[in-house]
């Protein structure tokens, strides 16, 4: 005995307001934007530079949550460098590192790449010293294809609450 089975292909809807993935995050001008913890982006001159104590120890760090349009390939990574310069002293803290991004399709950060936290350290500093301490924070980001992008502020250390 044998059986038989045919497949249709599936309806393709034609709805314009039907969910896509093309939301524009590789489109538009270069932009990084930067954001802390329970703030939002665009942090201007002025903004508190809010760090603290990382759970597991070591010395403090300052949480950035970046986002960015107008690049390409970002899914498969992107070199991040975020300085912190102290006015008067020069650098006190940085992160660099390479991670992947995805584009947002839905939320606050549609059509915008997102990745994970970026915690810039401070070695050599402790919680009390940084308190109050004028900072000016750069950040760059360069897509694979060289593509660059940055953002900045100057604002005053302050303990993360």
């Amino acid at each position: 005995m044998w059986f038989a089975l045919a497949c249709a292909a599936p309806e393709v809807p034609t709805d314009s307001a039907a969910p896509t993935t093309d939301v524009g995050c590789d489109s538009g001008p270069v932009t990084l934007d930067l954001a802390q913890p329970g703030t939002s982006y665009g942090l201007s001159d002025g903004d508190s530079i809010l760090y603290g104590q990382p759970s597991q120890g070591g010395p403090p760090y300052v949480p950035f949550r970046v986002r960015m349009t107008g690049m390409t390939g970002l899914a498969a990574g992107a070199l991040i460098d975020v300085q912190l310069v102290d006015m008067e002293l020069g650098p006190i803290g940085s992160a660099l590192l390479t991670q992947g991004y995805v584009c947002a399709n839905a939320g606050a950060d549609v059509g915008h790449w997102v990745g994970a936290e970026v915690h810039a350290r401070t070695p050599d500093w402790t919680l009390e010293a940084l308190e109050g301490r004028l900072v000016e924070v750069t950040a760059t980001l360069t897509a694979a294809d060289g593509t660059v992008a940055f953002d900045g502020y100057t604002g005053t250390m302050a303990l993360l609450p």
